[in-house]
């Protein structure tokens, strides 16, 4: 039951972020977070020459604030809404100001998770029941699936809105309030947008070849089925896809040119794990004399392999994806410690903490000695296997001492 609930949220929110919207009618992406508000109890030393600012690690707890992010993802749009609370009440007023402030005239498809307090009912409870009507007629929702924050485009907004402007101390609410106006007002100017996936054009068709000119003359021509994939509004600065295929297999309808698709792309994603396991394992050069052996290392090494290919295509499909939607929270504190020991030990640039997917990749790569270039921003397959290794082994001993540590001992890791 709960598989299917997954598969069918996963389809009813990839169906919404490909339709054609109209004219009257807006795709809008809502989440939430919090921010603890922290006041300085000593006056930071400035930035000098060849030193950065630097913060007492003493502060003064001054209360949370809850942010509501809305976004428009096609429009390039995004609201941020600071508040005291996180109630149904307050989320109410939310679906209000969606619908007189900020898109009053148009039909509301909104994308949002299944927090309890997520339901447009909550309209009844802080409004008139016509009024509450009148706002929930223009709203059409479609929830998220749990546990699949990475299709939830508001998250992507929120993580990016952590890492440009709340990763600091904020002291109050007013502080905040002008952080995050002057950060939605510039991403607004500049109009970023979210992808939400591409158009493609397939045509089918059967084509003849000549057979080679070292065969005797009668050969016939070889007869083979052309099926050819292209892309439609290609993104910015990249080529646009253009993919040509022939096979013997099936019939020229756009149907069945589909599913030879389907076909090839398994064979990819099958090509793409055995690379993965090969380069990672280099199972042939550990010269394993029984089966039983090549077995056991197998069935070790295919999980690890799956974790990198998986993580491995996040990065470079979707980079922003928080990385706590695949990565367990230990891995990624275990992570962010090593980048700060690393840091400190060779005085270079401080690597970014671990807080979208892309950033987990390249800070794992780089415990197996990547680093980033212009020509290589991102590592391959083989770092990438070799630093999760190395990770690996450190949240094993991270965990073991998290389970036998004591207030009374001290331990450093």
């Amino acid at each position: 039951m709960a598989n299917a609930d997954f598969v069918y949220t996963i389809e009813d929110v990839l169906s919404v972020y490909q339709r054609d919207f109209a004219a009257d009618t807006v795709l809008v992406g809502m989440d939430e977070t919090s921010k603890q508000q922290t006041k300085e109890t000593r006056t930071p030393l400035a930035v000098r020459s060849g030193q950065p600012a630097i913060d007492d690690f003493e502060y003064e707890r001054n209360g949370t604030a809850n942010l509501f992010m809305v976004c428009a993802p096609l429009a390039g749009w995004r609201q941020v809404k600071v508040t005291d609370r996180r109630t149904r009440q307050d989320f109410a007023e939310l679906l209000k100001d969606l619908v007189a402030d900020y898109f009053p005239n148009q039909k509301i498809v909104l994308v949002m998770d299944n927090l309890n307090t997520h339901k447009l009912s909550v309209l009844y409870d802080r409004y008139e029941p016509a009024e509450a009507a009148r706002i929930a007629r223009q709203i059409e929702v479609h929830y998220t699936p749990k546990h699949g924050s990475w299709l939830h485009i508001a998250a992507i907004e929120i993580n990016v809105l952590s890492k440009h402007c709340l990763a600091r101390r904020i002291p109050d609410r007013e502080t905040m309030v002008r952080a995050v106006t002057a950060w939605q007002n510039r991403r607004n100017e500049v109009t970023k947008s979210v992808d939400c996936g591409v158009r493609l054009t397939v045509k089918a068709g059967w084509v003849e070849i000549l057979p080679p000119q070292d065969q005797p003359v009668g050969t016939p021509n070889c007869q083979l089925l052309a099926v050819r994939v292209q892309e439609q509004d290609p993104r910015s600065r990249q080529a646009a896809l253009d993919w040509l295929l022939f096979t013997t297999e099936g019939e020229p309808p756009a149907e069945q040119a589909l599913q030879i698709i389907a076909w090839y792309e398994k064979c990819w994603q099958i090509e793409e794990y055995f690379s993965a396991l090969k380069t990672g394992t280099r199972i042939k050069d550990q010269r394993l004399q029984a089966t039983d052996d090549r077995r056991r290392c197998l069935s070790f090494d295919a999980i690890t392999a799956c974790t990198v290919m998986s993580i491995e295509w996040l990065a470079r499909s979707a980079p922003e994806t928080p990385a706590e939607t695949m990565i367990h929270l230990d891995e990624i504190a275990v992570l962010d410690l090593q980048m700060a020991k690393h840091q400190y030990r060779r005085q270079q640039g401080r690597p970014k903490a671990s807080q979208t997917i892309l950033d987990f990749v390249t800070n794992t790569a780089r415990l197996a000695g990547f680093r980033p270039t212009a020509r290589q921003p991102t590592p391959g397959t083989c770092k990438l296997w070799q630093g999760y290794k190395i990770l690996s082994f450190f949240v094993e001993n991270y965990r073991t001492l998290k389970n036998y540590w004591h207030p009374e001992s001290t331990v450093s890791y």
